[in-house]
C-alpha cells in the first residue's frame, strides 16, 4: 500500500460516521413437492400399500396398516389418480363405520365382488362397506387379523392369520359356512370353479371351500416369495413374486399338480436387475419392479401391480400395464421421509433415504420438478441393510476425495448409518448405533445385548457385518438427542445429560479409502456451560464452526421433538480450542420458542446451516424460520400452502403435516444463488422444498474480485475517487469494502468506504464512482444484482441499463457502456460476503 492511500484511510477512520442498522430483505420464495405424484390430501398417493383389488372397471382399491392423513383405505381410478374424496367427512377416510361416522379403516386386507367392498379392519375384524365408503351393514370376525380376502361368484373368503383359519362366508346374508385350518394363510383368490388359492408356507395352495387340498401346488422358481394373487378373465393366475426375481408370474393349467408358467411381466430381478442396479432409466425401468405387494387385472387384461410395503421402509408405486407390457401409467408416494439435494450435482439430484429423484427447476409447476430415477436399496446383494432393520428416515449426502457417501438417521435418532455407492445402489459400509435398541440385530455383533455406543466400519468392503469390525463405547449414555452429519461425512452425537455424561462426540472422517470406504476417529467434548441441555450439533468444517442447540435452563420439553430455544454459534470448536465447557459463542440465536403441551405451541424441532443463513423449522405449524448467521437475527419465515388438488373436493386440514422428525429439515445453495429447503412432508406422503434466491446479501460488507483477479477498490487516490481493481489481488483493505443497502424495487445500493454510495456517472460516461451521495439514493446509484453461479455477479446500472464491466483498456476502471443484454468476462465478479 502506497503512503498517500495510507494516509487517505487514517483520514476516513476519524471522519466516516457509522452507517444505519441495514434494512431487512423481504423473503421471496416458491413452494413445491417431490416424491408423490399428487400433493394433496384428498388426491395423494398413500405412502404405503398392505394389500391390493382391482376391479373390471380398472378401479383399484387398497388397505394398509397406516397413512398419516387417515386414507390407508383408498380408491383408484383406473388412470391411478384418486378418487371419492367427497366421502371423506371429517377428512380422515373414504369410509364409514357402522355409526356412520368417518373412520381410520386400516388393515392388511381388502377385496370386492360388485356390490361391495371388504376389508380387513386392522387387528378387529372384517368390515363391509357400499362401493361409496357407507356402512355396508355387517361387520365380523372381531378380534382377528385378517390379511387376505377374496369374493365371487356369492362367496367371501377370509385369511385370519391370529388363528390360522380360512373362514368362507355366503355374501347374501353373511353366514359363515366353513372354517377351516391352514399354516400361517396370506393372500387368496377364488376362481371361477369356487375353488380358494391360498398362499401358506411360501408356496401357492388350491383346496375347495370345504378346506380339502386339492392337489396343485405352485412353487415359484429361484427361491421366489408368492406375495399376492389375482386372476384374470382367460382364468389365468397371477402371482406376485417377491422373491429375488421381483416380477409377475403368469400360471395357466392350473387343474395340473405343477401348474405351468406360461408368461413373466417384468424383468428377472427387478429394479436390481437390468443393466444398472437400481435404476429406473437405463432402459429396462418400465419393466423393473420392486417389493411387490399387490396385482390385479380389469375387463381389458391390462394389470395393474402395486409396490412397497415391506421393504423396512415405507414408500409406494402403483403401475398400469397394457396386454403388451408397456406402462400406461405410474405413480409415486413416500412417507415420512426428508430429502437432500446433492451439492455436487447443484441440486438437480435429490436423495431420500433409498431414492432418487431427478429435478427440473425450469419447471414451474407445484409437484412438476422431480422425476424418478433409482432406488438405492438391494435387500437381497446386502439382507443387512440398515435401510431393512432400523429407522432410517433422515438423510444426508456427502461428497468427500471424490467419493459420494448417504448417511441416514432414524425419525428420532437411535442411530446413523453409511453407505457407499456402487453405481445406483448405496453399499452398508458404516454404522453408529444404540447397541441395546433392535435385539438381534446387527449380525455377528460380539457386544449384543451390552450397553453402549456400537461403531462398525466395513473393513473389507463386502457390505456384511462381520464380528471383527465392531467397537462398543460405553462411556457416553448412548441415549442420544440427535445425530447430525457435517460435509466431510464426520458425524456428531448430543448425548442427553440425565447420567452425568454431558458431552458431544464427533467421529471425524480422518479417511476415504479408494474403494470409497470411511474410516473415523472419536473425541469427546464436553458441552458449553451456557446449556442445561444440548440436543443437536451442526458442523461447518471450512469455518471450524459448531452450532450448538439445546435450552439454557430446563423448561420441560418433548425430547423427541425439540431442538431448544437457543442455538449456539461457537467458532475454532475442533482446531480453534474454542470448545468444551469453557467455549464462548460468537452468536447466539433465540428461537422462537412457546411450549404449550399440544400443537398450538410453537417448538422448533430441527436445523440446518448453509452459506450465511441458519434455518430451523416449527415442529406443528411446519414453518421455517430463517435467521442471519452473522448476528443472529431472524430474517422471515417460510409458511406451507395448500396445493391445487386435482380430485376437487373440500380443502381440510392443515397444508402440512408436523415436522416431528429429529432431521426433518434440508439445505443446500445452488450455483444460480437458490436456497433449496427440503422438509418433510408425511401428512400427504411426500417432501415440501422451498426455493428461496435471497438475491443480494442486503446489510452485508462485500468484496468484488474482477476478471483480471484484482479486487475492486473504492479509489480514494483518484480525485473522483472512481472505482477500479488493480491495487489488491489478495489483501483486503477497508478500501476493497463495500456494504449493500436495499435501495427499493429491486435495485441495490453499493456504499463505498468513505461514506459515499457508489455511482454510475453519467456525466463521465457511465464510469462508476464514489463522490455524489452519503445519505440520498438517487437513480444514478441503483444497480440490479444478477447472481451469475459459482459465486459470481454481475451489475446492471439503472442510470442507463447497461452491465457495470472492468473496463481492461482503460486501467481496469469500471464503468457501465459496453454490455447491455449479456453479462461477458469482464462483467463477471467473484463475490465474498464478509458479515455486517
Amino acid at each position: 500500500m502506497n503512503d498517500n492511500r495510507m494516509a487517505v484511510l487514517v483520514a476516513l477512520a476519524l471522519a466516516v460516521v457509522a452507517a444505519a442498522p441495514p434494512a431487512r430483505a423481504q423473503l421471496t420464495y416458491t413452494e413445491s413437492w417431490a416424491g408423490n405424484s399428487f400433493g394433496g390430501d384428498n388426491d395423494h398417493i398413500q405412502g404405503q400399500v398392505k394389500d391390493f383389488w382391482v376391479a373390471s372397471n380398472g378401479y383399484c382399491y387398497t388397505n394398509s396398516d397406516w397413512d398419516e392423513w387417515g386414507r390407508a383405505a383408498a380408491v383408484y381410478n383406473s388412470s391411478l389418480n384418486s378418487v371419492g374424496p367427497a366421502a371423506y367427512g371429517s377428512g380422515n377416510n373414504y369410509y364409514r363405520d357402522p355409526s356412520g361416522n368417518s373412520t381410520d379403516i386400516n388393515g392388511y386386507a381388502v377385496t370386492g365382488d360388485g356390490t361391495y367392498i371388504y376389508l380387513g379392519v386392522g387387528g378387529s375384524g372384517l368390515q363391509r362397506n357400499n362401493p361409496n365408503g357407507s356402512y355396508g351393514g355387517w361387520n365380523g370376525l372381531s378380534g382377528d387379523k385378517i390379511v387376505g380376502l377374496a369374493a365371487s361368484g356369492g362367496v367371501l373368503a377370509a385369511a385370519d392369520v391370529t388363528n390360522n383359519q380360512v373362514h368362507i362366508f355366503t355374501t347374501s346374508n353373511m353366514t359363515e359356512t366353513h372354517t377351516w385350518s391352514v399354516a400361517t394363510p396370506g393372500k387368496l383368490r377364488l376362481d371361477s370353479s369356487g375353488n380358494l388359492w391360498v398362499i401358506t408356507g411360501g408356496v401357492v395352495k388350491k383346496y375347495n371351500q370345504s378346506g380339502s387340498a386339492l392337489g396343485p401346488v405352485i412353487t415359484l422358481p429361484s427361491s421366489g416369495v408368492p406375495v399376492n394373487l389375482a386372476f384374470d378373465n382367460s382364468g389365468r393366475l397371477l402371482v406376485c413374486d417377491n422373491g429375488p426375481n421381483q416380477n409377475v408370474k403368469i400360471y395357466t393349467n392350473l387343474s395340473n399338480t405343477s401348474p405351468t408358467l406360461s408368461a413373466i411381466y417384468g424383468v428377472s430381478g427387478g429394479v436390481y436387475g437390468g443393466s444398472t442396479a437400481g435404476s429406473l432409466d437405463d432402459g429396462n425401468g418400465s419393466l423393473k419392479l420392486h417389493q411387490l405387494s399387490g396385482v390385479g387385472v380389469d375387463s381389458s387384461g391390462n394389470i395393474y401391480v402395486s409396490m412397497g410395503a415391506d421393504n423396512g421402509r415405507w414408500y409406494t408405486e402403483l403401475v398400469k400395464f397394457n396386454t403388451s407390457q408397456q406402462v400406461l401409467a405410474r405413480k409415486f408416494a413416500l412417507f415420512s421421509n426428508n430429502a437432500h439435494a446433492d451439492p455436487a450435482s447443484d441440486g438437480t439430484n435429490v436423495y431420500t433415504n433409498m431414492s432418487r429423484y431427478a429435478m427440473n427447476y425450469a419447471n414451474t409447476g407445484a409437484g412438476s420438478q422431480w422425476s424418478m430415477k433409482a432406488y438405492t436399496q438391494n435387500p437381497f446383494l446386502y439382507p443387512d441393510d440398515p435401510r431393512l432393520h432400523m429407522g432410517c428416515e433422515a438423510a444426508w449426502v456427502v461428497n468427500n476425495g471424490g467419493h459420494k457417501l448417504l448417511y441416514t438417521s432414524g425419525m428420532k435418532g437411535g442411530g446413523v448409518a453409511v453407505f457407499r455407492f456402487n453405481g445406483e445402489i448405496a453399499v452398508p459400509c458404516a454404522l453408529f448405533l444404540e447397541n441395546t435398541t433392535l435385539g438381534s440385530w446387527p449380525t455377528n455383533d460380539p457386544y449384543q445385548g451390552q450397553s453402549g455406543m456400537l461403531v462398525w466400519t466395513d473393513s473389507n468392503g463386502d457390505g456384511q457385518f462381520n464380528s471383527n469390525e465392531f467397537s462398543l463405547y460405553t462411556d457416553v449414555n448412548p441415549y442420544t438427542g440427535a445425530f447430525e452429519v457435517d460435509e466431510n461425512g464426520g458425524v456428531w452425537q448430543a448425548v442427553r445429560p440425565n447420567d452425568g455424561h454431558n458431552a458431544i462426540v464427533y467421529y471425524k472422517v480422518t479417511l476415504i479409502g479408494s474403494n470409497g470406504l470411511p474410516a473415523f476417529s472419536r473425541n469427546l467434548y464436553d458441552r458449553p456451560s451456557m446449556f442445561s441441555e444440548s440436543l443437536h450439533e451442526r458442523y461447518v468444517p471450512s469455518t471450524d464452526t459448531l452450532y450448538v442447540s439445546g435450552f439454557t435452563s430446563y423448561p420441560g420439553y418433548d425430547p423427541s421433538k425439540d431442538l431448544g430455544n437457543v442455538v449456539g454459534k461457537f467458532v475454532g470448536w475442533v482446531n480453534g480450542g474454542n470448545h468444551g465447557s469453557g467455549a464462548t459463542p460468537a452468536v447466539t440465536f433465540n428461537l422462537p420458542f412457546n411450549n404449550t403441551g399440544n400443537s398450538s405451541g410453537t417448538i422448533p424441532g430441527a436445523f440446518d446451516v448453509c452459506g450465511p443463513y441458519l434455518f430451523t423449522d416449527d415442529v406443528y405449524h411446519a414453518n421455517i424460520n430463517v435467521f442471519d448467521n452473522s448476528s443472529g437475527s431472524q430474517l422471515g419465515q417460510f409458511v406451507p400452502t395448500r396445493f391445487t388438488e386435482t380430485a376437487g373436493g373440500p380443502l381440510l386440514g392443515d397444508p402440512s403435516g408436523w415436522l416431528d422428525m429429529i432431521n426433518a429439515i434440508r439445505v443446500t445453495k445452488r450455483a444460480n444463488g437458490d436456497y433449496l429447503v427440503f422438509a418433510e412432508e408425511n401428512k400427504d406422503a411426500k417432501v415440501d422444498f422451498y426455493t428461496w434466491n435471497p438475491g443480494a446479501p442486503i446489510g452485508k460488507t462485500i468484496t468484488l474480485k474482477a476478471v483480471n483477479g484484482y479486487y475492486v477498490s473504492g479509489d480514494l487516490n483518484d480525485a473522483s475517487s472512481v472505482l477500479d481493481a488493480k491495487y489488491q489481488t489478495s489483501n483486503v483493505g477497508v478500501w476493497e469494502k463495500f456494504s449493500v443497502v436495499d435501495a427499493g424495487g429491486g435495485f441495490i445500493a453499493l456504499k463505498s468506504s468513505n461514506g459515499y454510495y457508489v455511482s454510475c456517472d453519467m456525466s463521465n460516461g457511465g464510469i462508476l464512482d464514489a463522490k455524489y451521495q452519503t445519505s440520498t439514493i438517487g437513480e444514478w446509484e441503483k444497480f440490479t444484482w444478477q447472481n451469475l453461479g459459482g459465486g459470481n455477479i454481475a451489475l446492471k446500472a439503472n442510470a442507463n441499463g447497461y452491465y457495470v464491466s472492468c473496463d481492461l483498456n482503460n486501467n481496469s476502471v469500471l464503468t457501465a457502456k459496453y454490455q447491455m443484454t449479456t453479462p461477458g468476462t469482464w462483467e463477471t465478479f467473484a463475490e465474498s460476503t464478509l458479515g455486517n
